[in-house]
């Protein structure tokens, strides 16, 4: 399947459709087990492995907050022009 120009697999758009499907309580426990799963990987890793972690993480927060800064300034710009 093909959406917005990116290819989409069966397996992830049976997931997506099963997620949609799911009720508030059998979400609720997915998100404790993938909590636990996180948890449990974090704590197995080197700090090699956690320090590159921390840095990925750190640049995709930057990168979201630049994104939404850039969002921002073009609604003002927008709203202003109008």
């Amino acid at each position: 399947h093909i959406m917005d120009n990116k290819f989409t697999s069966r397996k992830t758009l049976q997931k997506r459709r099963a997620r949609e499907n799911e009720t508030q309580n059998e979400r609720e426990i997915c998100l404790a087990r993938n909590r636990e799963y996180k948890q449990r990987k974090r704590e197995k890793e080197n700090a090699k492995e956690n320090e590159a972690r921390l840095v990925r993480d750190r640049e995709r927060k930057c990168t979201k907050l630049a994104m939404e800064i850039d969002e921002q300034r073009e609604k003002c710009v927008n709203n202003f022009q109008e």
